[in-house]
């Protein structure tokens, strides 16, 4: 009869998306995600295969919460497109900055050491910009059928310069002395929005 767990495969899960969020692929042992889930390196073999298959499932947890938030947002959201957006880049942003750790965004991070990483990983993180895209897209789209953009901004132009701004600003929040300066990329962000 096999022994039962004496430990939770979930909090476990979530243990190694902290610490691999916080440190990389490439900068985390062995021993330190075994000790963070509170794990022996056996069960991490057992229960989640090697370690690059536990940084993929940590990453696809990852992007499955950030997913859930945008699409909360977006859906809860009372406002017009335009405002939508802005806020919808302020929540990222501001996620992103009152995490003590300053981690930045899993994702980005990831891209970041893309060349560590196997074809499954790049194509996840190729595959959650474009997400990212779509719904700044759409949203763009609609603000644009309002008259709140003007239909001679280029959409996916727009998109892109959110996209990419993003992803610039989760780089600079890792580094605590560079917030004034993602601060200054998100006022001017938001200010080209029109």
């Amino acid at each position: 009869m096999a022994r039962p767990k004496s430990f939770d495969p979930d909090v476990a899960l979530h243990q190694a998306m902290n610490v691999f969020w916080r440190n990389g692929y490439v900068g985390t042992p062995m021993p330190q995600l075994t000790k963070a889930m509170g794990i022996h390196p056996g069960n991490l073999y057992t229960n989640f295969g090697n370690k690059e298959n536990l940084f993929f499932r940590s990453l696809l947890l990852y992007q499955k919460g950030q997913r859930i938030r945008m699409v909360n947002h977006i859906k809860n959201s009372t406002d017009d497109p335009l405002t939508c957006i802005k806020s919808l880049i302020q929540n990222i942003v501001l996620q992103a900055k009152e995490d003590s750790d300053c981690k930045g965004c899993f994702t980005v991070n990831t891209f970041l050491e893309i060349n560590h990483h196997t074809d499954r990983v790049k194509e996840k993180v190729v595959s959650y910009f474009s997400e990212m895209k779509t719904t700044f897209l759409n949203l763009i789209l609609q603000a644009q059928k309002y008259g709140q953009i003007s239909v001679y901004r280029e959409a996916d132009g727009l998109t892109a310069m959110i996209v990419n701004a993003l992803v610039g600003i989760h780089v600079m929040l890792r580094h605590p002395q560079t917030v004034d300066q993602s601060e200054l990329m998100l006022s001017e962000l938001l200010e080209n929005l029109r």
